[in-house]
């Protein structure tokens, strides 16, 4: 069957000039639910040449005459360059293996000073702990959410957002950029701790602040295996499945990382049937 020839269309007032790789891929995705509503059969292949800020995420399909986003820049193992000066740049990586040594040394005193110093019993521990933990998954998903799909007003506002998270989307295999430097963990550790002294008094919050990093730590370690191991079974498996579709499918749906639990309960959580893929 002979393709009948695609007419060419003026973008000039439906793509905007202004984007750069910095920019969220919340942002982007606008652009990618624009794209759905253009007429297939009006689309020149070479149209999207002409507007080089898009080529790394706008892909057409000669074969399906459809228009598709890419969800990424690079999905190899490389780490792009954010900063000039190489100090700053060297502290905006970190290897997966920092996490746990820094916060399993942290997680074990914060319970010994729960038992020996306060004299909790063992009992009291677990259950305060088990609060915390399950307290980490709200707050896992508040984060992801609201505060790392956030989308900035102010160009400042957008690049800072990209240092934080938009990178991540747009080198999702970056090895050294999947789990939390330390420069931010250890101060939202200690802030988070002291919101625990304040409102459950400081022998609670040992044990709590010991589970709820230990959420933190799972979260962290699960997110560098879905992203770099053929991670399988039935719970870890559908873990790297719901993760993958975040990225790859709809970044704006499916905010848990270590469970799905919070997307289950405001109704966030990825389609099957999605035509975002």
């Amino acid at each position: 069957m002979v393709m009948a020839p695609l007419r060419a269309v003026n973008h000039a007032n439906r793509w905007p000039m202004v984007f750069h790789d910095a920019d969220t891929t919340r942002a982007r995705n606008a652009l990618y639910r624009k794209a759905l509503f253009l007429d297939a059969e009006k689309v020149n292949y070479s149209w999207w040449r002409l507007i080089p800020p898009f080529r790394n995420f706008i892909v057409y399909s000669l074969h399906t005459r459809t228009v598709r986003m890419k969800m990424y820049v690079s999905n190899t193992k490389e780490t792009p360059q954010m900063f000039e000066n190489n100090v700053v740049e060297f502290f905006s990586r970190v290897h997966w293996a920092v996490p746990p040594l820094l916060f399993i040394p942290i997680i074990t005193a914060f319970l010994y000073v729960a038992s020996v110093h306060y004299h909790l019993t063992t009992g009291t521990v677990l259950l305060t702990a088990a609060g915390g933990l399950f307290f980490w998954t709200f707050t896992e998903y508040a984060l992801h959410r609201f505060v790392f799909h956030y989308e900035p007003k102010s160009v400042r506002g957008r690049r800072i957002h990209w240092m934080f998270h938009g990178v991540h989307h747009d080198y999702p295999s970056d090895p050294l950029r999947l789990v939390m430097v330390p420069s931010v963990s250890l101060p939202l550790a200690a802030l988070f701790y002291l919101l625990f002294v304040l409102l459950l008094g400081a022998a609670l919050a040992a044990p709590f602040t010991a589970g709820f990093l230990i959420g933190y730590l799972f979260y962290d370690m699960t997110h560098y295996a879905v992203h770099h191991f053929p991670v399988k079974g039935r719970i870890f498996g559908r873990i790297r499945e719901w993760h993958m579709r975040h990225h790859f499918q709809d970044p704006e749906r499916g905010f848990g990382v270590s469970s799905p639990l919070w997307d289950v309960v405001f109704r966030t959580g990825l389609r099957r049937n999605s035509k975002r893929t």
